[in-house]
C-alpha cells in the first residue's frame, strides 16, 4: 500500500504542477495582455479537481489491483486496453447523441463533451467546465468502482513480504509440491 499511496503523491503532485507552469506561461513577456483571458482561479482548480484528481485516483487504484492480484505485466496491459476501449466507446457513443456513453469513459471526456455539447469554440474558451448531472455521475461511478476494488483488493489479498528465508510474517510456507519424477525415485 505504501508504493500506491507514494506513486499517487507523486502523480498528483506532477498533475498539480501543469497548471501552475500554464499560469507561469501566461505571465511571460511575449504574451500579449489582451490576447488571453482574465485570470480565474477556478480556470485551473475546477478541471484538476473534477477530471485531473479522479482520473489519477481511478487509473491508480485499478492497475494497482490488477498488478497486485494478477502479478502479470499482461494483466495490466490489458487493463490499459480496457479502459481505452471504455473510453473511445463513451466518446463515440456521445458524438452519436446516445448519453450513456458520458458514464461508460472512464477518464471523463465524454462525460464532459455530453455538457458542453452545445456549446460553441467562443463559450468552450471563456466558460468553466460545468457541475453537470452526467459528468458528476461519471466521476462518482469511477471513483467508487476504483474505491470497491481497492477495498476488494484489501480484503482479499494479503500484502507481505516473504523473508530470503522463505517465511511471511512469522508463517511457514507450505512445502513445495512434490513431482512425480521425484515420486517414483
Amino acid at each position: 500500500w505504501g508504493r500506491w499511496a507514494g506513486a499517487l503523491v507523486v502523480m498528483l503532485g506532477v498533475y498539480a504542477a501543469i497548471p501552475l507552469g500554464l499560469v507561469a506561461g501566461t505571465q511571460m513577456p511575449w504574451v500579449a495582455p489582451g490576447a488571453l483571458q482574465p485570470f480565474m482561479l477556478g480556470s485551473y482548480a475546477r478541471p484538476l479537481a473534477m477530471l485531473v484528481v479522479p482520473n489519477v485516483l481511478v487509473v491508480s487504484a485499478l492497475f494497482f489491483a490488477a498488478g497486485a492480484m494478477g502479478r502479470s505485466f499482461m494483466t495490466i496491459l490489458l487493463l490499459g486496453v480496457a479502459l481505452v476501449a471504455c473510453w473511445t466507446t463513451g466518446v463515440s457513443l456521445v458524438r452519436d447523441g446516445v448519453g450513456v456513453g458520458a458514464l461508460l469513459d472512464p477518464f471523463g471526456n465524454a462525460a464532459l463533451e455530453w455538457a458542453t455539447r452545445a456549446w460553441d469554440l467562443r463559450a468552450r474558451a471563456a466558460t468553466p467546465i460545468p457541475f453537470d448531472s452526467a459528468l458528476l455521475a461519471n466521476r462518482a461511478i469511477w471513483l467508487v468502482l476504483a474505491a470497491a476494488v481497492l477495498a476488494w483488493l484489501a480484503r482479499s489479498y494479503r500484502m507481505e513480504v516473504v523473508a530470503a528465508g522463505g517465511t511471511a510474517a512469522g508463517r511457514r510456507r507450505p512445502p513445495a509440491p512434490r513431482t512425480l519424477a521425484a515420486a517414483t525415485a
